[in-house]
């Protein structure tokens, strides 16, 4: 085993042993330059970043510093919204190697890509990788998302240099170091497939997330630092353009104090004190809800040089007052209305009292009522049997009936074991 160790320190992830064909992929390499080199030459690249004068304010949610993401990939939120560009605060960014030195612009299309988002401080490197490290049963499946400690098992061939379509593979990245975290069965099987690997001209390794080369290319591109400045500037002029909502509507005053007053840079900007005093004057002069107008009374009461704080006491004074006339005038309009149903009600009642009366009054022999049809009458006509409709068993089926007891027809017939009421 320790002789396992001592071949894999010394074994390059590029290892060929036909010398004649790696001149000649070398010499390919060198004389034709592929499209990311092109394309970086186009690239324009920060250089000195400019300070901004507002970078001393604490803006919230800008990170001045970054931290490198535990997870990578494209897979990951902050790659796809960089890619997106849905948030002006999760930015795709490109790095490419220069004379050896990193260098960095905006967009995509760089050696490296990065996802920096300025409200976390994270820094997520693009790449995919496999995640199986080396195996020769079976292909490792790639994984778009990945965390810092991952060893991804790589096959790099002479031909890929040549001419390689891959992008945002951690094999081929700056920012992937050669591990020779090998358990037995893998060194076993990287030192027995090297030889039949050399005369294909390829290679299996296995890598690791190179923080330190990461940190190491934010460092010397300056790319964050250019970004908060910029993220600082852009903050600064969206505080001037929430302003200038203020001076056009003066209901916004409030929210605008409300969002940048408790940042203590801002705390005695000269946007704020005068937002201030609009916030203060368009409440004072169109607040009409008591409960709301006494409270701003009472906010500013003691800060009345132009006289708009008694200005709002009066008309305090006169919506109270309007508001009691109108309860005044609500409570006679409801108690009229009660009046007149309870008035509306009696003459009903009455109504219906001489209508019954008078139909009593004219009762006969084969008349209906409420309960059944009268089949006789005593002589002085104050009772009446009645036949009845509305039957109970163990009970007669006629009944003698005063005539005070007696209602119409449409009144419906309740009994109730032999007590005889109209059902309205």
């Amino acid at each position: 085993m320790e002789k396992l160790k001592l071949m894999l320190r010394t074994i390059k992830p590029f290892r060929f042993t036909c010398t004649v064909l790696c001149s000649l992929a070398l010499a390919a390499c060198s004389s034709t330059p592929n499209k990311v080199e092109q394309e970086n030459t186009k690239a324009v690249y920060v250089n000195k970043p400019t300070q901004s004068q507002y970078l001393n304010i604490d803006w919230p949610n800008l990170k001045k510093k970054y931290v490198v993401s535990y997870y990578h990939g494209y897979g990951t939120d902050d790659a796809q919204t960089a890619i997106s560009g849905d948030d002006k605060n999760i930015v795709l960014v490109s790095l490419d190697k220069v004379s050896g030195n990193w260098k960095a612009h905006l967009g995509a299309g760089g050696e490296e890509e990065l996802a920096i988002n300025l409200n976390s401080g994270k820094v997520t490197v693009l790449a995919q990788a496999s995640p199986n490290g080396i195996n020769l049963k079976k292909s490792s499946k790639k994984v778009s998302t990945f965390g810092t400690g991952i060893q991804a098992g790589c096959v790099k061939s002479v031909f890929s240099l040549i001419s390689s379509k891959k992008k945002r593979d951690l094999c081929d990245s700056e920012f992937s170091k050669v591990t020779l975290d090998y358990s037995a069965t893998e060194a076993a099987t990287e030192v027995l497939t090297s030889l039949a690997q050399a005369a294909l001209l390829s290679k299996m390794y296995k890598v690791t997330f190179d923080q330190e080369e990461l940190n190491r290319a934010l460092t010397e591109s300056k790319i964050y630092e250019h970004l908060v400045n910029e993220a600082a500037d852009r903050y600064y002029q969206d505080f001037e353009e929430y302003y200038k909502q203020t001076k056009v509507d003066r209901s916004q005053s409030q929210k605008f104090v409300d969002k940048y007053s408790y940042i203590q840079q801002l705390k005695h900007h000269k946007y704020i004190t005068e937002a201030k005093g609009e916030a203060r004057a368009f409440a004072l002069t169109t607040t009409n809800d008591i409960s709301e107008l006494g409270a701003v009374i009472n906010k500013y009461r003691g800060n009345d040089s132009d006289g708009l704080v008694a200005d709002a006491e009066a008309r305090l004074s006169r919506l109270i007052k309007e508001k009691y006339e109108r309860e005044e005038l609500e409570k006679a309009r409801v108690a009229k209305q009660q009046e007149q149903v309870q008035m509306a009600r009696q003459r009903k009642q009455e109504q219906e009292r001489v209508a019954l009366t008078n139909w009593r009054n004219n009762l006969k022999v084969g008349d209906n009522t409420f309960c059944g049809r009268i089949i006789e009458t005593n002589n002085n006509e104050t009772m009446y049997k009645l036949a009845l409709s509305a039957q109970l068993s163990g009970y007669g089926s006629e009944k003698w009936v005063h005539i005070n007891e007696l209602y119409q027809p449409w009144r419906g017939c309740l009994n109730r074991n032999g007590q005889l009421s109209p059902r309205s």
